[in-house]
């Protein structure tokens, strides 16, 4: 019987989707994701990841124009005109490059100072003098937070585009300066605090309108260190804080803890504005609340103790510590939180 021979296949051709994909490197065969995501990782390698091919620049140009969650600027200074930045070395390609996409102009009016590999590159501008859209654009240079701000002397009249240049933008720490001796400018800054979902508030004050404002401070931030400025007129021995004359803090304090604060740092000359009963009351019913507080207050009113306070009670180290010959405190602090700082 005859033998049929099988037709032989004829190889068909790639069709050009198939080539494109044939002629990528593995690199650009990643999901758009992973690459997204390596990108992210290596901020410093932006520029020479854009010479590569197109596709890889197109990506990269991309990832450049989105609002970008991790820190970009370390820290940011305003003066009464100008926005200084600090940014560290790894970051600085990638906000050169964000310049560069979102306001070319921008790369022309930045001062720009370099000071060697270990320290951050630090750019000055002056903010006042730029036009809403290009302050927009910088705004979208920044990224979505910024680890340190600090803001000068805060005060009803104060600069509209330094808030215009950091709206929306989240502050995890912020440290100012303010004059609290109206409801408006403290209105004005409890609404900006929001606005910035504040973790870290950092303040120097000297006076307050009402107690009640540091309940209302304490539902937006988490951590607070409260720095009060002295009164020329007024005797340090006097039980006096932050404009107010023999007042019972205790409540205000433990109403602090009780909302979404835990950790308060209180610098103050006027040593004696806790009494004995309020500091023993604080001391009592502090570590009672249901979370690790660390709590740290300047306060005279356990000298006359012979015996220094140094105890633990519901897992809370509570101390009179004394921090310099004329200066004492009454420290709580939840063990697991002893060994951190407030610091700026």
């Amino acid at each position: 019987m005859a033998t049929v021979s099988k037709p032989v296949g004829i190889p068909q051709k790639p069709s050009s989707l198939q080539s494109a994909v044939l002629d990528l490197s593995p690199f650009e065969q990643l999901p758009r994701q992973l690459i997204d995501q390596i990108i992210g990782h290596v901020p410093e390698a932006v520029f020479e990841m854009r010479l590569t091919c197109r596709l890889l620049k197109s990506l990269v140009d991309e990832h450049g124009k989105r609002p970008c969650d991790i820190p970009i600027v370390q820290r940011i200074a305003f003066t009464v005109k100008n926005a200084w930045l600090s940014i560290p070395k790894r970051r600085t390609a990638l906000f050169e490059l964000r310049l560069t996409l979102h306001q070319p102009a921008l790369k022309f009016m930045i001062q720009r100072y370099f000071n060697g590999l270990e320290h951050p590159s630090q750019y000055g501008i002056e903010i006042t003098s730029l036009p809403d859209d290009v302050l927009d654009d910088l705004r979208c240079c920044l990224g979505t937070r910024i680890v340190e701000t600090s803001l000068p002397h805060y005060h009803d009249g104060m600069v509209p585009s330094i808030f215009d240049l950091i709206k929306d933008i989240k502050l995890e720490k912020l440290e100012m300066f303010a004059d609290l001796n109206s409801a408006k400018v403290g209105n004005g800054l409890l609404k900006q605090l929001r606005e910035n979902r504040v973790d870290e508030l950092f303040l120097t004050v000297q006076l307050l309108l009402t107690a009640a404002f540091l309940l209302d401070l304490s539902t937006i931030v988490r951590s607070l260190l409260i720095t009060q400025l002295c009164f020329s007129d007024k005797d340090l021995n006097q039980r006096h804080f932050l404009g107010i004359d023999d007042f019972n803090w205790t409540p205000v304090i433990l109403g602090m803890f009780e909302r979404r604060l835990d950790k308060m740092l209180v610098r103050t000359d006027y040593c004696a504005y806790l009494t004995l009963q309020s500091a023993d009351d604080i001391r009592r019913r502090l570590p009672l609340l249901g979370k690790g507080i660390w709590f740290e207050t300047r306060c005279n009113a356990f000298d006359q103790y012979e015996d220094r306070l140094d105890y633990v009670t519901n897992d809370h180290s509570v101390k009179a510590l004394r921090w310099t010959p004329f200066h004492n405190a009454l420290a709580i602090k939840h063990c697991s939180r002893e060994s951190e700082k407030l610091e700026f």
